[in-house]
């Protein structure tokens, strides 16, 4: 059994679609883990009328209780599928649409006969259909996970080979139960944003990386719930997690380099910002060296 697990903020809007294609599999064999970290009357009613429309898709729903983040919402529903003995867990954004109705077929496929641990699928963007995500790499001097087609590219021939990369983010994620055993789960200081990066970075440093599978597609509503790239939420926390990943991960000449990056980039940004925006950059550069 696959132990699907999403967790969710403010994601009234996004919730009929996502449960739409997951109705529509024709592999079954899952259940649904709903970690809330905004629980209220108004979201419950909604699943609560989804479970209804969509009936035989099996839902555990998990109050959090506050807002604890995704790395802790992630890791509540991981060890609530590791406790009902799921073989397998799928970290899955509740913003994205799956497009083929054999999505999960082909991973649990691909995980028992193909030995795949980590897999991922071809991304789109929701709207245009452009490249998301194509698989990715990690870049160590940047500190960054970087996705392949990350410029809104069309979807064409360039991406149309499936293949091990060492990078891909965790917003549907198929992952065999023996890496969290091996790898532990996710870090949860990160709170929000680069839990996925440090999570892969683990990974691919005990020779466990992500198979690409170009053959099956998702959309992403990207940034539905926290407001995109340029919000002072983004910015603090995308920068605070960035400098704490390089002192947990990085030796001394590499923590160099992408420590000296991480000034340059981020001082040509503070020039460019709003009061708010250079706030929140100002205290995550402290609150991250303080990590």
């Amino acid at each position: 059994m696959i132990g699907i697990v999403s967790v969710l903020y403010k994601s009234d809007a996004v919730l009929p679609d996502f449960f739409e294609s997951l109705a529509r599999q024709t592999y079954q064999d899952f259940l649904l883990i709903l970690v809330d970290n905004d629980a209220n009357e108004t979201t419950q009613s909604i699943i609560e009328m989804l479970n209804i429309q969509y009936s035989k898709i099996r839902i555990e729903y998990i109050d959090s209780n506050a807002n604890i983040g995704v790395a802790a919402g992630n890791n509540v529903g991981i060890q609530r599928a590791q406790h009902l003995n799921c073989q397998q867990t799928l970290l899955s954004n509740n913003d994205i649409v799956l497009v083929e109705n054999d999505i999960l077929d082909k991973m649990i496929y691909l995980n028992l006969s193909e030995n795949k641990k980590l897999i991922t699928p071809k991304i789109l963007y929701y709207d245009t259909k452009k490249i998301w995500m194509a698989g990715g790499y990690y870049s160590k001097w940047r500190s960054l996970g970087v996705h392949y087609g990350n410029h809104a590219e069309a979807d064409d021939s360039r991406f149309n080979f499936s293949r091990e990369v060492t990078y891909a983010p965790t917003c549907f994620m198929f992952i065999d139960t023996e890496v969290f055993d091996k790898i532990g789960l996710m870090d949860e200081k990160y709170f929000v944003y680069v839990d996925d990066t440090d999570f892969i970075y683990r990974c691919v440093q005990n020779n466990i990386l992500i198979w690409y599978d170009h053959t099956k597609t998702i959309l992403h509503k990207v940034s539905s719930s926290t407001g995109g790239d340029d919000t002072p939420f983004y910015i603090y926390y995308s920068n605070r997690n960035k400098i704490y990943f390089v002192k947990k991960h990085y030796d001394l000449i590499f923590k160099t380099i992408a420590f000296f990056h991480i000034f340059i980039t981020r001082t040509i940004n503070y020039f460019r910002y709003t009061k708010s925006q250079k706030d929140s950059l100002v205290n995550a550069v402290k609150d991250g060296l303080k990590m």
